[in-house]
């Protein structure tokens, strides 16, 4: 490995396909401060990895490089300073240009970024592993990381693609494992990336039928808030460790909205207490249920894509609700700002007569 120092404007940069997303702002402000990027970027140049197989985004633009030529360079870690130092420098160019007097502009970004350069391609075992092995001796990635570089690199995976839409949901890792696999510790960072890379296979998961038993729940109306916490799933567990997840899950099925409610608004102690299998139990004569009624689950591939589709427009509704909500308090900030300027001018124009009534008076 080499270090070399890149002049932006006579550099190319790009970035793995499956790497973690971008986010522009986390360092602009750091580096706006000192004007350049003072930790190391690391890489290697395109033409070293151009066989490896690995598809790369143009650094500036986001662009997919369809045959991107051997002096790219591929940065594996180091995405946002890369990225931050590559605005901040064009910012720098239209101020340049629009400005007579140069040396009075308050941005002053270095023109050139620092970098270890991979050598040699026997140097990367495996280019995902370096990326993560970067990232994990400076800022460790987050599990929604390793969850977009699976769904990048993997994208005709069904289980994938499953593990994908919830997290769009904000479930943690371990939930997406109770859901998965009925056992909250089995999905892991590790795991992701052990399955991404082909070296291991994801345990014995019947993908298909737990996400008809999530859709189930979404139907009868729990909330993706609530199944976010651990109570519901784990008292599936509990009854599917017993040998009646069948009945159980029938039982969940006939539920109506204020046994939901009343489920959802228990406290943590009731749930620890097993407080959701005694409601279900006395909602349902549970021991009359048909064992093998859920036997009649579609589980075809129309189907789960159904309900991925149905999980992703669940995602896209509470974004636009989330986004609405900003915008409303934006707006109410906005009428409480024209309010108290209101006000100010009220009260300078008080003060304005009152100050006149005690000239005349004297």
């Amino acid at each position: 490995m080499n270090f070399k120092y890149f002049r932006i404007k006579d550099s190319k940069f790009a970035f793995i396909l499956g790497n973690r997303v971008v986010d522009e702002k986390r360092l602009e402000k750091s580096i706006r401060k000192v004007g350049k990027v003072l930790v190391p970027i690391v890489g290697v140049y395109y033409g070293t990895i151009k066989n490896s197989g690995y598809q790369v985004l143009d650094a500036e633009t986001g662009e997919l490089l369809n045959s991107p030529s051997d002096d790219y360079f591929v940065v594996l870690d180091g995405q946002h300073r890369t990225k931050t130092s590559l605005n901040l420098y064009k910012e720098q160019q239209e101020l340049i240009k629009n400005t007579e007097d140069s040396d009075s502009l308050a941005l002053r970004i270095s023109d050139s970024i620092p970098a270890n350069v991979y050598d040699e391609e026997d140097e990367l075992d495996n280019i995902l592993e370096t990326i993560i092995d970067c990232n994990t001796s400076s800022k460790t990635w987050t599990s929604k990381d390793f969850v977009h570089s699976a769904h990048v690199l993997r994208n005709d995976d069904k289980i994938i693609t499953f593990i994908d839409s919830l997290t769009t949901l904000k479930f943690s890792l371990s939930n997406i494992s109770r859901i998965l696999f009925f056992n909250h510790k089995m999905l892991t960072n590790q795991m992701l990336a052990d399955y991404t890379n082909g070296k291991v296979e994801l345990p014995e998961n019947n993908y298909r039928k737990k996400l008809e038993l999530f859709r189930l729940l979404i139907n009868k109306g729990f909330s993706t808030e609530f199944l976010r916490k651990r109570y519901m799933y784990e008292a599936i567990i509990k009854k599917h460790n017993a040998q009646k997840y069948d009945e159980f899950v029938k039982a969940l099925s006939l539920l109506d909205v204020d046994t939901v409610k009343k489920i959802e608004n228990l406290c943590p102690l009731d749930y620890d207490n097993g407080k959701i299998i005694e409601i279900v139990n006395n909602f349902t004569n549970i021991s009359k249920c048909d064992d093998n009624s859920s036997n009649n689950i579609d589980l075809s591939e129309k189907r789960f894509d159904e309900n991925i589709e149905f999980l992703r427009s669940l995602a896209n509704a509470k974004n636009k609700k989330k986004t609405a909500g900003k915008a409303a308090g934006a707006r109410k900030k906005s009428k409480k700002g024209k309010r108290a300027a209101l006000e100010d001018t009220n009260n300078d124009n008080l003060e304005y007569k009152f100050h006149y009534m005690l000239e005349n008076i004297e």
